[in-house]
């Protein structure tokens, strides 16, 4: 077997897998019922008005990574250049997590409208956010750096 078979198995593998992760987080929104989208706290027929965009929006938003390997994996294969395919693999493992990532925190972004204002807490959905790393000291009594909390403050 030669090692442009073993790319093609590779890509054929990777499609299978991503198939599967999309099955699996097309239903993610829902995950906890049907009173919340993600980790927002939404009001009741939330998915028969507004949330039901939001929801679409969030489904095509899941389909950007094979709107870009679709014609860039035909031109791979007519060109020839099937060594190329080890990259496409790479950087469509890193489009994927990006886009899902950015994907989610828009979709909460925007369900936060919809919330249900007693139960709605600030939740960072950044990572650059404000409230991602606390100042304050950990309830944690175990901590493997015991300078770390420290350092923090």
């Amino acid at each position: 077997m030669t090692i442009f078979q073993r790319l093609i198995i590779l890509y054929i593998f990777f499609w299978v897998v991503r198939i599967r992760g999309c099955v699996r987080r097309w239903n993610q929104p829902l995950l906890r019922g049907p009173e919340w989208f993600f980790n927002v706290h939404v009001q009741p027929g939330f998915y028969t008005g507004a949330g039901r965009k939001l929801l679409h929006r969030y489904w095509l938003r899941m389909f950007i990574p094979f709107a870009i390997d679709i014609p860039v994996a035909a031109a791979i294969f007519i060109s020839g250049h099937l060594s190329w395919l080890f990259w496409l693999i790479l950087g469509l493992s890193a489009l994927i997590h990006i886009n899902h990532v950015y994907s989610v925190a828009l979709a909460e972004r925007q369900a936060r409208a919809f919330a249900v204002p007693e139960d709605e807490q600030p939740v960072a959905t950044w990572p650059w956010g404000t409230s991602w790393c606390s100042r304050e000291p950990s309830r944690c009594p175990r901590t493997s750096n015991r300078w770390l909390p420290w350092f923090f403050q």
